[in-house]
């Protein structure tokens, strides 16, 4: 039987500043790859802000206001 994905809030601090996404993994340690890979590939990113650190990572979906 598979293993059910968990929800993960995972907040990304970059020099434009800090972009939140809401992802599906199996751990907190996917839940950043999954994140940095999402802020990769949305456009945001140029080769400056291509490596994202990980400002926090929280268990569930809950209502964020950052800045």
């Amino acid at each position: 039987m598979a293993k059910q994905l968990k929800k993960f809030t995972v907040v990304l601090n970059t020099d434009r500043g800090y972009f939140d996404y809401q992802v599906r993994a199996k751990d907190h340690i996917d839940a950043k790859k999954i994140a940095k890979s999402e802020f990769n590939d949305s456009g945001f990113s140029d080769e400056a802000y291509a490596n994202p650190s990980s400002a926090a990572v929280i268990v569930g979906w809950p209502e964020l206001w950052i800045g």
